[in-house]
């Protein structure tokens, strides 16, 4: 990249430019619909004459039209690596400036995750990250979500309960509380609590509560468990779908439970939160946080009463417990016949901003 002189005829001499050695810049970008780099090439001692041909190569081939001192290389829509220089010309001949690495790096995130977890690719660059039990998050590429990502979080579902008295079954247990949220991500740890499912109630004990889920500073609250023991064990429980009461089906997202009291006729279905459960808030995501169906009194030990969708767990003779990583709530247990069901754990949901 130093000067040349040349001698013509007459004395007339001509002098290669001089270029920056710094110059182009390497560039890294992350693959997209409109993906694209620029480059420059600069002098630094101008030639003799100061008139300039440019021809740039990427990966040694010449760019067709690339013929001005800067170069915008467009349709970067795939991860690959490439080799960019500019070749400038004037009456002395030809000098090449440094080689430029382009790195197209994928719109996939790179990470590590402490915990159980699940990418996936859900093509025309967006993905999805499942963070399935707690742990260190640490993303070292965040690739289309480099701007935001957006965070559904599922609080743990309540447990079920039981009850001694005779004229109700055990309340089954609230849906977990859910959020959704946008936030912005950098190349640092993260600590990423999956809210538990709560414990199982029997004839003499309330169902749990379920745990907190919490990410990126946002926190999504556990269902309440089921009331057992008495009278009151009958009630569903809050959440965010509300758990059924005796003789009651669980609430779906985000509605109370159902049941009555059957002294008074009046609703005793939990309180649900009134708002879509379902992934990132989407009329047509993933459901989740269904209450646990209430069980039947001593006349209807066997009857099913059904979960709310999402994972709410059937209520009946026997509680079941709700699935993991549902955020439901645990179905409640009949008159004297044991435990009811224990909530099923929340989850945490993270993807590029849409």
């Amino acid at each position: 990249m130093g000067e040349c002189l040349i001698m013509r005829r007459g004395g007339e001499s001509y002098e290669l430019p001089v270029l920056d050695a710094s110059y182009p810049k390497d560039a890294a970008v992350t693959a997209s619909p409109g993906g694209s780099a620029s480059f420059s090439v600069r002098i630094t001692t101008p030639g003799r004459p100061a008139e300039y041909a440019y021809q740039w190569y990427r990966n040694g081939a010449a760019v067709s039209g690339a013929n001005a001192a800067t170069l915008t290389l467009t349709g970067l829509t795939t991860a690959a690596t490439y080799s960019v220089y500019c070749k400038v010309t004037n009456k002395a001949g030809s000098v090449s400036s440094r080689t430029a690495t382009l790195t197209v790096r994928s719109y996939l995130p790179a990470y590590t995750y402490t915990g159980s977890h699940q990418l996936i690719d859900e093509g025309n660059y967006n993905w999805r990250l499942k963070l399935l039990t707690s742990g260190t998050l640490t993303f070292s590429h965040l690739g289309s979500g480099a701007s935001a990502v957006d965070a559904f979080l599922v609080g743990g579902g309540g447990g079920g309960a039981g009850s001694t008295y005779g004229n109700y079954g055990g309340g089954g247990g609230g849906g977990g509380y859910t959020r959704t949220e946008t936030r912005t991500v950098t190349l640092t740890a993260y600590s990423i609590v999956i809210g538990a499912g709560g414990s199982a109630g029997d004839n003499s004990s309330n169902g749990g509560a379920g745990g907190t889920t919490s990410a990126f500073g946002v926190t999504a609250s556990g269902g309440m468990g089921g009331p057992g023991g008495s009278s009151a064990g009958g009630r569903g429980a809050n959440g965010g779908s509300g758990g059924g009461s005796s003789a009651g089906t669980g609430g779906s997202d985000g509605s109370d439970g159902g049941g009555i009291n059957g002294d008074t006729g009046a609703p005793w279905g939990g309180i649900g939160q009134h708002t879509t459960t379902r992934e990132f808030g989407e009329a047509s995501g993933t459901l989740y946080a269904g209450g646990g169906g209430g069980a039947g009194n001593r006349d209807q030990l066997d009857v099913v009463f059904a979960g709310g969708a999402g994972g709410g767990a059937n209520g009946g003779g026997w509680g079941n417990a709700a699935a993991a990583n549902t955020g439901g709530g645990g179905g409640g247990v009949g008159y004297t016949r044991g435990s009811g069901g224990a909530g099923g754990s929340g989850i945490v949901v993270i993807r590029n901003h849409r």
